[in-house]
C-alpha cells in the first residue's frame, strides 16, 4: 500500500490475505563515501567577486554486480560554479 496524502492506495491488489510478500524486495546493506574531492582554486579571492556564478550540476548513476543478488549502485555528482572572473 502507498499513502498519498490522506488517500491509501493498494499497489498490489492480488496480495495474499495473510499479508505475505509475493514480489521481489530491495534493501540497503550499507552506505559509504567512496571518493570525495573539493576544489576551490581561487580562494579566498572568489568571495570578493560580484558576478553571480553559472552553476552546473551533473548526476551519473551506475550499477555493478558484486555477487549473487548483491549490487553496488554508484551515484556520482559533479558541481561547478563559474563566472567570467574564474572558476
Amino acid at each position: 500500500m502507498a499513502d498519498e496524502g490522506n488517500i491509501i492506495t493498494d499497489l498490489s491488489p492480488g496480495a495474499a490475505a495473510n499479508g505475505a510478500d509475493e514480489g521481489p524486495a530491495a534493501g540497503i546493506i550499507s552506505q559509504y563515501v567512496k571518493d570525495l574531492s573539493v576544489e576551490n582554486p581561487n580562494a579566498p579571492q572568489v568571495y570578493n567577486w560580484t558576478e553571480a556564478p553559472q552553476i552546473d550540476v551533473q548526476f551519473n548513476i551506475g550499477a555493478s554486480l558484486i555477487e549473487g543478488d548483491i549490487h553496488e549502485v554508484e551515484l556520482k555528482i559533479v558541481a561547478a560554479a563559474k563566472t567570467s572572473e574564474g572558476t
